[in-house]
Order: structure tokens, then sequence, then C-alpha cells
């Protein structure tokens, strides 16, 4: 029915299925490791996608680009000063977070989704209209990371110049970095907190924690002694467990 109207009104739609990937994510850890564990999620099936006419359907295909590592360190370095810290908070089901605004798309659910009336119905194939920015969608990164720019400047941050999806407040001192949905905050121990409550005012966020492992890299924090008897604060990325695990499956 959807690609019939289509058709007949020359509006270009897309129709897609939806289907489950399930990962054991930190399987590298050892046993028992709280990190170690799996995870589920629903996206949508990008390499079938069709359009009005059932033909393999053309995207616009808009750039979304997380922050860099050296955004990320730049934050980590900030966060050694006296008086600073670090921490990071992950934005549960990012992406379902933004309204999708693409191009009208139905969906196919897996029968095991359907509801019972929908199975009492004998429905066949029946499509719902795709509401959020759903994982699997090439548009969705790029829907997800404008939703976050505008709530990061809500918030009282201004872009870092040729830096994306990096972000500073003068006024506090602050500098933010965000990769896909981990938000990694570096700021005066005094200020943090107040600045998480603002950016979870539009943004929801897990519960902030002093940075420790990111992007599968552990992040260890010592305050050194030099000669002339100062104390620094010294960060040490260590991916010891990972590069073990490797040798042992090898």
């Amino acid at each position: 029915v959807v690609s019939a109207r289509a058709r007949n009104t020359g509006v270009t739609t897309h129709i897609v299925r939806l289907f489950a990937i399930v990962v054991e994510k930190g399987f590298e850890l050892d046993e028992g490791d709280p990190a170690r564990k799996y995870k589920g999620r629903v996206v949508i099936q990008g390499n079938n996608v069709k359009d009005q006419n059932h033909e393999a359907a053309l995207f616009n295909e808009l750039s979304s680009s997380p922050a860099t590592m050296e955004a990320a360190k730049l934050a980590d370095t900030v966060g050694l000063f006296q008086g600073f810290t670090t921490e990071q908070a992950d934005a549960p089901q990012a992406y379902t977070q933004e309204l999708f605004r693409g191009t009208p798309t139905w969906v196919e659910l897996p029968r095991e989704a359907w509801p019972d009336s929908w199975v009492k119905a004998d429905y066949r194939r029946p499509c719902c209209p795709l509401r959020l920015a759903l994982y699997g969608h090439p548009d969705s990164g790029g829907y997800w990371e404008r939703f976050c720019e505008r709530q990061v400047m809500k918030a009282g941050f201004v872009k870092v110049p040729n830096w994306r999806s990096t972000y500073f407040d003068a006024k506090r001192e602050a500098i933010l970095t965000i990769y896909v949905d981990d938000f990694k905050l570096a700021a005066p121990v005094d200020k943090i907190k107040g600045i998480w409550a603002d950016l979870k005012a539009n943004i929801i966020l897990d519960e902030p924690k002093p940075s420790d492992k990111y992007l599968g890299c552990d992040h260890k924090i010592t305050r050194v002694t030099l000669p002339e008897n100062e104390f620094v604060n010294v960060i040490e990325y260590d991916m010891e467990g990972f590069l073990q695990k490797c040798i042992d499956n090898y």
C-alpha cells in the first residue's frame, strides 16, 4: 500500500527491515569482570533498503565526525591541572534520543516483535513509520550529532574551531568531547557537577564517573614526585590486558 501510494504521487519513500545484534562487550576481559557483558540492539538492516519502486535506496549520507583522540587527550590534560578533574558519562540509546527527519521511511518488524493484535489480525508484512533516528540508518549519526550540538550549546558551550564534536565553556573553564555516545568532560572540581546538570537537562546521560576506561583503554592517573620535590599529576594509557588477551588467543 505504501509503495503504491508513493508511486502514484511521485513521493520518495524508503522501506527497511529491522533485526537485532547481540554481542559480548569486553570479551577480551577476564571471566567475572563486570565490564564483560552481553548487549543487544535493534538496528536497521542497512544493506536491504528499498525505495517506492523496490529499487536500492539512495541516502543523503549526512556526515558525522566524532571527537578525535587528540581532543580526548586534551581533555585529559586539562583534567590533570590543579583544581581540575575529568569525568565521563554515556548517553544510553543515543541515536534514538533524536527524531528521524529524513526521507519518510517505513520499517518492517520481525514477526517475534509483533504485538498480539497484529498476529490475531493475520497481517502479512505490516510496516510502521520510523520516528526515531535508529541505529543502522546512514543518516542517524548525523541527526544525533546535530542534536547533541544544539543541546551542548544550550548548556553554555561553544564549538572549538576545526575540531568536530569538541566544545569549550570559557566562563567555567570546561572542555567537552563527544565520541558518539561517550561524553568526556574536564572542568574545575567545584563546577563539574553543575555542568553535568546543565547537560542532563536536555540529553539523557548515565551517572557521570571519574575517567577510568575510555574507548577500551584504561586511564590510570597517579601523582609523581619530581627531583625538586614538586608533585605532578600523570595519566597513563594502558591496554596491556587487551594485548595479553590478543596474544593468548593467537
